[in-house]
């Protein structure tokens, strides 16, 4: 037999060998699907101790205060809005 013929023929052996790919509805997606919650809240406090900060060095605290009661009267109603299960 030919040299190019034997080496053909084993690296077909060798693909035929070789674990098959699973379809692609059994592959897992490339994104997340759940929100991560915990790296929000995270960045929600992240972002408060840094106004915290800010407000406090520039004296405007109070000002703070009435902006977070805001968001939280906000996120309230926004809560009580939702569809109860």
């Amino acid at each position: 037999m030919n040299n190019k013929v034997l080496i053909r023929n084993r690296a077909l052996r060798a693909l035929a060998d070789r674990p098959q790919k699973r379809p692609l509805e059994d592959s897992p997606p490339p994104y997340r699907t759940v929100p991560d919650f915990r790296l929000l809240i995270a960045g929600i406090i992240l972002g408060m101790l840094v106004m915290l900060i800010i407000f406090s060095s520039t004296g405007l605290l109070q000002e703070l205060w009435v902006a977070l009661g805001l968001v939280a009267e906000a996120l309230a109603i926004h809560w009580l809005a939702l569809p109860q299960a």
